[in-house]
């Protein structure tokens, strides 16, 4: 725990202020954030997630792009670092009404399958001879 805390407080001492990168910097600084995800915000970016992970990428990607390093080599390390959990931003928002929509659709369609097997079949002149 106490590590923990003080690879925190190491990282909070390095952390790059929003003011100093330049202007292209910051560009592609916000261009990576909306590309990327926050790990733990269920599919939100690292630029619209409120949480305190969010806040360490968002410093980390500075820090990096300040030292040099192209959009290809700050993403391979978040990725190795954080796992694939960041390269999933912003999910196309179709996804959730798939997720719980398609449940819903297969639901009525096998009830409606069900009930066209459970109905009798229709009586044939054949039936009504033979009871008669």
């Amino acid at each position: 725990m106490i590590a923990l805390g003080a690879i925190f407080a190491v990282t909070n001492a390095l952390a790059v202020p929003r003011g100093s990168l330049t202007p292209e910097q910051e560009k592609r600084a916000v261009v990576l954030e909306h590309a990327l995800g926050c790990p733990a915000c269920g599919g939100k970016s690292v630029a619209d997630a409120p949480a305190g992970v969010a806040d360490h990428l968002r410093e980390i990607l500075r820090e990096r792009i300040q030292l040099g390093q192209d959009d290809g080599q700050v993403v391979d390390f978040l990725h190795r670092t954080y796992g694939t959990f960041v390269m999933a931003a912003s999910p196309n928002p179709i996804s959730p009404i798939l997720l719980w929509g398609l449940p819903v659709i297969f639901g009525g369609w096998a009830f409606g399958v069900a009930s066209i097997l459970r109905q009798k079949p229709p009586k044939t002149p054949q039936d009504s001879q033979g009871k008669g």
